[in-house]
């Protein structure tokens, strides 16, 4: 059975009421309706999509995802449509902002407007704005084109996905996270740590890595008791963050054991941040604890030109090896060294 676009127009346009049909009817007005019945009503989101990439056709259920009334949205772009947050406050249009060149709810419907392949099953995420809130949903897409008196659509299904997103991800921060500091783990740490330094030897680019033990740490858990023990950790994991750049990886490697990665950082400057660090710690620590709490570092800098093959392991045993200097000669330093 096929239609033509007034036909399928009109077909979308028949109010939702079934009932009206009686058998005095063409057989093909029954098939309409059902139809329409049909997309109105149907469990997931269906977009119809015309070949000017503005909308022909939106059922209820992809209004009732959003949690917006459903409403006339026909000739507009699917952001303009739906709230898109990067057209927030702005005169421009869907496609028109520099985001929108990554936006890959625009990128399927330009695909299959121009190569006519299905796409089965991607997870797209919507980011809009309702009532000045921030809003984000996943969903389970599939598009396909479909054609009607020689004009050419794209048929969007959606299946909000959110709620499975949101146990993914904190799944996915559960699998990589020390559940005391709300760093990154140990396996999370090294496996990471390796890339940056395999990244930063193959661009030439210095780096400099960092492992850290706090000072006396089975005293105070000896003499305090280990709930002490561990609020110490936490201070010293929260000093850490606060006080290191996004581009820089810290986690704890085990115990009262950390590692800092500081890419394109040389080591007359990550010294200035471990001391900077050393002394904020300090600071908190005599004020919650009434006991200033230092901690030992071995620093070393992998430089830009670094030739001499040494695996992540290596790398740490000679920073651990200044470390080791550090907590016998003098507690509370930072021992350097830059790898030649």
């Amino acid at each position: 059975m096929s239609f033509s676009h007034n036909s399928l127009k009109n077909i979308l346009s028949k109010p939702t009421n079934f009932n009206y049909v009686n058998n005095g009817l063409h057989n093909n007005v029954r098939e309409e309706d059902l139809f329409f019945t049909a997309f109105k009503h149907t469990p997931i989101g269906i977009v119809i999509i015309d070949e000017k990439s503005q909308i022909f056709k939106v059922n209820n259920s992809f209004f009732n995802y959003l949690k917006i009334p459903s409403h006339n949205v026909t000739g507009e772009k699917f952001g303009k449509a739906f709230s898109c947050k990067v057209l927030a406050n702005t005169n421009l249009e869907c496609g028109e902002c520099e985001a929108c060149s990554v936006c890959h709810t625009q990128k399927c419907i330009n695909d299959i407007l121009l190569y006519e392949e299905p796409i089965n099953n991607i997870d797209l995420c919507h980011q809009f704005i309702i009532d000045d809130q921030h809003m984000t949903r996943w969903f389970l897409t599939s598009a396909k084109p479909i054609f009607f008196n020689n004009k050419k659509y794209v048929l969007m299904s959606f299946v909000d996905i959110t709620k499975r997103k949101r146990i993914e991800d904190q799944l996915t921060i559960l699998g990589i996270t020390d559940e005391l500091t709300g760093l990154y783990n140990r396996r999370y740490l090294v496996d990471h740590c390796k890339k940056m330094i395999h990244d930063s030897i193959n661009s030439s680019r210095i780096m400099s890595l960092v492992i850290i033990d706090i000072d006396n740490f089975k005293y105070i858990n000896d003499t305090y008791g280990h709930s002490v023990g561990d609020d110490v950790l936490v201070t010293f994991a929260d000093t850490l963050r606060d006080n290191l750049r996004n581009c820089d990886l810290v986690g704890r490697y085990g115990g009262e054991e950390f590692i800092i990665a500081l890419p394109d950082t040389p080591i007359y400057t990550a010294n200035k941040v471990l001391t900077r660090i050393q002394n904020v710690f300090k600071q908190l620590s005599y004020l919650r604890f009434n006991k200033p709490i230092s901690f030992s570092a071995g620093l070393i800098q992998i430089p830009s030109n670094y030739q001499d093959y040494l695996s992540f392991e290596d790398l740490l045993e000679r920073a651990d090896s200044l470390l080791y200097w550090a907590k016998n000669k003098q507690k509370g330093t930072i021992k350097a060294e830059i790898l030649m």
